[in-house]
């Protein structure tokens, strides 16, 4: 009985938690792109999918404008719901009601927890305290990457550049994925008319990335290698063909290049929007998911 209290308990304070951040999230009207519960995954289009078996949460905001208020109360909201719970309940009402109790203390606890691993609250709340205006960026630049392509988009050109033109050890490494994939868009989207010195600077961006030793997770061999390589292609003559290394990567990166490099061709296109929706993505998904939007330009 008291193995069932706990695993109960368990699940009740994660969904709480995350009830937590969701609630925090629709009070300051920003959108909910996709939470995650238990391997299930529900999107802003209310599809439920399976992802796998996953024990922990998440939630994913599209903050169209972020500040530091904002999203230091999105990452508390959570755990600040869990300590709402524990201060409501009773003291002593039975076994059950104090193993909840308890429980959503210790998720409240764990959650914020400076863990950089687990991408926990705490670690975001971190970051956010020490790099205020580099999450506000990445947020900044998520948003247009996920929703739509105005003049602000290209406005953000200068910031991005001088945030991987600094040292890198200080920027998160998902965050510096957003960024390479804001990079190449513009890149393509311009078709080559960037001034000589911003081209200059976006090469030295990526090969600064792709030399540096602690880009050693499934971003550097997955993801963050066809970011590279796209951005090669783009400035380079050589064309798709031309790259011995190409057949290593994923179909997924492949027909994404193609398409990066003539994004007017429909057919290429096609290609990619199907190549989209019909693979597993792994921890690509966020990255790849926000360029469906661009399909449509």
């Amino acid at each position: 009985m008291v193995v069932l209290y706990i695993i109960l308990s368990w699940i009740g304070a994660v969904v709480i938690h995350e009830c937590g951040h969701c609630i925090v999230a629709w009070l300051l009207k920003i959108n909910i792109a996709r939470l995650g519960l238990f391997g299930f995954v529900i999107d802003n289009q209310k599809k439920i999918r399976f992802e796998g078996s996953g024990l922990g949460s998440f939630v994913v905001f599209r903050n169209a404008k972020p500040t530091v208020l904002n999203l230091g109360i999105l990452y508390a909201g959570g755990a600040v719901a869990n300590v709402l719970v524990v201060m409501l309940l009773p003291l002593k009402a039975g076994l059950g009601v104090e193993t909840f109790t308890l429980m959503n203390g210790v998720i409240a606890a764990v959650t914020l927890l400076p863990l950089n691993n687990l991408a926990t609250d705490g670690s975001m709340l971190l970051n956010l305290v020490m790099n205020p205006e580099e999450t506000v960026l990445h947020y900044t630049v998520s948003y247009f990457l996920t929703n739509e392509y105005t003049e602000k988009f290209d406005a953000l050109l200068p910031q991005v550049l001088s945030t991987l033109d600094g040292p890198l050890g200080k920027v998160q490494e998902s965050h510096i994925i957003i960024y390479l994939s804001y990079l190449n868009y513009v890149c393509a989207l311009k078709k080559g008319r960037l001034e000589n010195e911003q081209k200059q600077l976006v090469k030295k961006v990526f090969n600064t990335v792709l030399s540096d030793k602690r880009m050693k997770s499934r971003y550097l061999s997955d993801y963050m290698v066809g970011e590279v390589m796209t951005q090669k292609l783009i400035n380079g003559k050589n064309s798709v063909g031309d790259y011995k290394e190409l057949h290593k990567l994923p179909i997924l990166l492949k027909r994404r290049i193609a398409y990066l490099l003539d994004p007017e061709d429909t057919g290429k296109k096609a290609d990619y929007y199907q190549e989209i929706t019909t693979t597993a993505q792994g921890e690509a998904t966020l990255m790849i998911n926000g360029e469906l939007s661009y399909l449509a330009l």
